[in-house]
């Protein structure tokens, strides 16, 4: 038998996916959250966590935004 562990759900509003998930019986893991990413082509994207009902983790993330570099 195999076990779904992890899978990520892209949207353009990770606050609502995370507090419909919550609705609909999911159990938080982490709460929205904005990350930038360091090195040289940072990126700054906003995700979320929760647990499903067989204990998954699905994660919600927005589409990132790379940083244009104007060293050209």
């Amino acid at each position: 038998m195999t076990a779904l562990v992890h899978f990520t759900v892209r949207t353009n509003d990770v606050p609502a996916l995370f507090q419909g998930a919550l609705r609909a019986g999911a159990r938080p893991m982490g709460a929205p959250v904005t990350i930038t990413t360091a090195g040289d082509a940072p990126m700054t994207f906003q995700a979320a966590f929760v647990y499903g009902p067989n204990d998954e983790v699905i994660e919600f993330i927005d589409r990132p935004s790379a940083a244009v570099s104007s060293d050209e």
